[in-house]
């Protein structure tokens, strides 16, 4: 019988799945709403291949900050790699015409 230490280790190193890695999303908070990135559908689209992820969001608003985009993607990027991903790669999707397609 594993004890808790070992358990979590060994869910590190489980295989990131979409529903895993969703998981480990909904902890991301989004600043301006005060709510999980997951819970305000702000996730785009997610991309696993051998353990490399890629992650597309976009902001609440047309008028969000580009500092909470950083601090969201920031947060997004430690959190996966804490769980095993061996690369993060965070799009923004722009949320109005004046945006560019993604911000990476």
């Amino acid at each position: 019988m594993l004890n808790k230490k070992e358990r979590q280790q060994k869910d590190k190193k489980a295989a990131l799945s979409k529903d895993r890695v969703s998981i480990i999303l909904s902890k991301v908070i989004d600043p301006e709403l005060g709510l999980s990135i997951t819970k305000a559908h702000l996730i785009d689209n997610i991309i696993i291949r051998d353990s490399i992820v890629t992650v597309d969001f976009h902001l609440a608003t047309p008028f969000s900050t580009p500092m909470f985009a950083s601090m969201i993607a920031q947060d997004i990027k430690e959190r996966l790699y804490e769980n095993g991903a061996k690369k993060v790669f965070v799009r923004i999707r722009a949320n109005s015409k004046n945006q560019k397609k993604y911000i990476t």
